[in-house]
């Protein structure tokens, strides 16, 4: 999600005092940018709560006393038996 991308006219409605308080405290000139980036933040911030919401509802697994480095050596090991194996037939 880039801010220097092509810009699209959107229209919205927002709560009078959070539009009188912009006014005031925002140029007209860089009002665009400000809500712009204000969005992008929230949207920015409602991903990370996404994911992190996900990731509280994922089933842990144990790795049976494998330490990472060895757990991904043997998956590594495995998918490449499972590659070696499906290209031989």
């Amino acid at each position: 999600m880039g801010i220097d991308g092509p810009k699209q006219r959107a229209t919205y409605s927002i709560d009078g005092a959070v539009k009188e308080t912009l006014d005031e405290r925002v140029p007209k000139s860089a009002r665009s940018a400000f809500v712009e980036r204000a969005i992008a933040d929230a949207l920015r911030r409602d991903a990370v709560h996404r994911l992190r919401e996900i990731l509280d509802k994922a089933k842990g697994s144990s790795t049976g006393g494998e330490d990472s480095v060895e757990l991904l050596r043997r998956l590594r090991r495995e998918r490449n038996e499972y590659l070696t194996e499906r290209h031989r037939t």
